[in-house]
Protein backbone atom coordinates (compact mmCIF):
# COMPACT_ATOMS: atom_id res chain seq x y z
CA UNK A 1 0.00 0.00 0.00
CA UNK A 2 1.14 3.54 -0.64
CA UNK A 3 1.94 5.84 2.32
CA UNK A 4 -1.16 7.47 3.79
CA UNK A 5 -3.31 5.09 1.78
CA UNK A 6 -7.05 5.79 2.03
CA UNK A 7 -7.62 2.02 2.05
CA UNK A 8 -5.28 1.60 5.04
CA UNK A 9 -7.09 4.39 6.83
CA UNK A 10 -10.49 2.85 6.04
CA UNK A 11 -9.26 -0.56 7.28
CA UNK A 12 -8.05 1.07 10.48
CA UNK A 13 -11.45 2.70 10.97
CA UNK A 14 -13.19 -0.64 10.42
CA UNK A 15 -10.85 -2.32 12.91
CA UNK A 16 -11.75 0.37 15.44
CA UNK A 17 -15.45 -0.15 14.73
CA UNK A 18 -15.88 3.15 12.95
CA UNK A 19 -17.53 3.27 9.54
CA UNK A 20 -15.93 5.22 6.72
CA UNK A 21 -18.44 7.08 4.56
CA UNK A 22 -16.32 7.08 1.41
CA UNK A 23 -12.81 6.20 0.41
CA UNK A 24 -10.54 8.81 -1.02
CA UNK A 25 -8.54 8.56 -4.17
CA UNK A 26 -5.79 11.12 -4.55
CA UNK A 27 -5.07 12.24 -8.09
CA UNK A 28 -1.97 14.25 -8.97
CA UNK A 29 -0.83 16.08 -12.07
CA UNK A 30 -3.55 16.84 -14.63
CA UNK A 31 -6.12 14.06 -14.23
CA UNK A 32 -8.68 13.32 -16.90
CA UNK A 33 -12.04 11.76 -16.03
CA UNK A 34 -13.10 9.51 -18.91
CA UNK A 35 -16.47 7.83 -19.30
CA UNK A 36 -18.45 5.82 -21.80
CA UNK A 37 -21.80 4.04 -21.88
CA UNK A 38 -21.98 0.39 -22.86
CA UNK A 39 -23.22 -2.99 -21.71
CA UNK A 40 -21.59 -6.44 -21.56
CA UNK A 41 -22.84 -7.34 -25.07
CA UNK A 42 -20.84 -4.38 -26.51
CA UNK A 43 -23.44 -3.93 -29.24
CA UNK A 44 -24.25 -0.23 -28.91
CA UNK A 45 -23.70 1.75 -32.10
CA UNK A 46 -23.95 5.38 -30.95
CA UNK A 47 -25.93 7.68 -28.73
CA UNK A 48 -26.63 11.18 -27.57
CA UNK A 49 -26.98 13.00 -24.24
CA UNK A 50 -26.32 16.53 -23.00
CA UNK A 51 -23.89 16.69 -20.10
CA UNK A 52 -24.72 19.85 -18.16
CA UNK A 53 -21.99 19.60 -15.54
CA UNK A 54 -19.83 17.29 -13.45
CA UNK A 55 -19.50 17.94 -9.72
CA UNK A 56 -16.43 16.39 -8.07
CA UNK A 57 -16.84 16.01 -4.29
CA UNK A 58 -13.66 16.24 -2.26
CA UNK A 59 -13.11 13.93 0.69
CA UNK A 60 -11.96 16.77 2.92
CA UNK A 61 -15.17 18.67 2.21
CA UNK A 62 -16.29 20.94 -0.57
CA UNK A 63 -16.65 20.28 -4.27
CA UNK A 64 -15.62 21.58 -7.67
CA UNK A 65 -18.18 22.08 -10.42
CA UNK A 66 -17.17 21.72 -14.06
CA UNK A 67 -19.83 23.47 -16.15
CA UNK A 68 -19.94 21.84 -19.58
CA UNK A 69 -23.34 22.07 -21.31
CA UNK A 70 -22.04 19.75 -24.05
CA UNK A 71 -23.78 17.29 -26.33
CA UNK A 72 -21.73 14.12 -26.02
CA UNK A 73 -21.71 10.79 -27.82
CA UNK A 74 -21.64 8.48 -24.78
CA UNK A 75 -20.93 5.21 -26.62
CA UNK A 76 -17.71 6.61 -28.10
CA UNK A 77 -16.86 8.14 -24.74
CA UNK A 78 -16.03 11.57 -23.42
CA UNK A 79 -13.31 13.16 -21.28
CA UNK A 80 -13.48 15.90 -18.65
CA UNK A 81 -10.31 17.56 -17.34
CA UNK A 82 -10.48 17.71 -13.54
CA UNK A 83 -8.22 19.25 -10.93
CA UNK A 84 -5.79 17.15 -8.94
CA UNK A 85 -6.90 16.36 -5.41
CA UNK A 86 -8.39 14.01 -2.85
CA UNK A 87 -11.69 13.04 -4.50
CA UNK A 88 -14.47 10.79 -3.21
CA UNK A 89 -17.27 11.00 -5.79
CA UNK A 90 -18.29 12.65 -9.04
CA UNK A 91 -21.87 13.42 -10.03
CA UNK A 92 -22.73 13.67 -13.72
CA UNK A 93 -25.66 16.05 -14.30
CA UNK A 94 -27.54 15.28 -17.53
CA UNK A 95 -29.82 17.94 -19.02
CA UNK A 96 -31.37 15.59 -21.58
CA UNK A 97 -32.46 11.97 -21.73
CA UNK A 98 -29.80 9.46 -22.71
CA UNK A 99 -30.59 7.81 -26.04
CA UNK A 100 -28.56 4.84 -27.29
CA UNK A 101 -28.89 3.12 -30.66
CA UNK A 102 -28.13 -0.57 -30.92
CA UNK A 103 -28.12 -2.69 -34.07
CA UNK A 104 -31.93 -3.00 -34.15
CA UNK A 105 -33.25 -0.96 -31.22
CA UNK A 106 -33.06 2.32 -29.33
CA UNK A 107 -32.85 2.34 -25.55
CA UNK A 108 -33.21 5.35 -23.29
CA UNK A 109 -32.52 6.41 -19.73
CA UNK A 110 -34.02 9.54 -18.21
CA UNK A 111 -32.09 9.91 -14.96
CA UNK A 112 -30.97 13.46 -14.24
CA UNK A 113 -27.80 12.47 -12.34
CA UNK A 114 -25.35 9.57 -12.14
CA UNK A 115 -22.83 9.22 -9.31
CA UNK A 116 -19.52 7.38 -9.40
CA UNK A 117 -17.25 6.60 -6.45
CA UNK A 118 -13.57 7.22 -7.10
CA UNK A 119 -11.30 4.25 -6.45
CA UNK A 120 -8.30 2.60 -8.08
CA UNK A 121 -10.88 0.82 -10.26
CA UNK A 122 -14.19 2.70 -10.53
CA UNK A 123 -17.24 0.43 -10.38
CA UNK A 124 -19.65 0.54 -13.31
CA UNK A 125 -22.98 2.24 -12.64
CA UNK A 126 -26.22 0.77 -13.98
CA UNK A 127 -28.32 3.40 -15.76
CA UNK A 128 -31.63 2.07 -14.55
CA UNK A 129 -34.47 2.23 -15.19
CA UNK A 130 -34.15 2.14 -18.94
CA UNK A 131 -36.74 1.70 -21.63
CA UNK A 132 -36.60 0.39 -25.17
CA UNK A 133 -38.13 3.13 -27.32
CA UNK A 134 -37.95 1.28 -30.64
CA UNK A 135 -37.15 -2.24 -31.82
CA UNK A 136 -36.43 -5.17 -29.54
CA UNK A 137 -33.55 -5.46 -27.10
CA UNK A 138 -32.71 -8.33 -24.80
CA UNK A 139 -30.30 -8.00 -21.92
CA UNK A 140 -29.85 -5.32 -19.33
CA UNK A 141 -29.82 -1.55 -19.17
CA UNK A 142 -26.87 0.62 -20.19
CA UNK A 143 -23.97 1.07 -17.79
CA UNK A 144 -21.67 4.00 -17.27
CA UNK A 145 -18.00 3.02 -17.16
CA UNK A 146 -15.53 5.62 -15.85
CA UNK A 147 -11.79 5.82 -15.24
CA UNK A 148 -9.19 8.48 -14.46
CA UNK A 149 -5.69 8.83 -15.86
Amino acid sequence: MRPHSPRLFALLLVALGVSAVAEATIYTGSPKLHFRVDRPQHDYVDGDVTLDKVVVNHCGGGSTTYDLDESVEPVGGHTVDIDAGDHCTAVFHWSSNLSIDGPSYTVGHNGSTTTIVFDDTIDEVYLSPCSVTSGTMTGGCPRLYAWVN
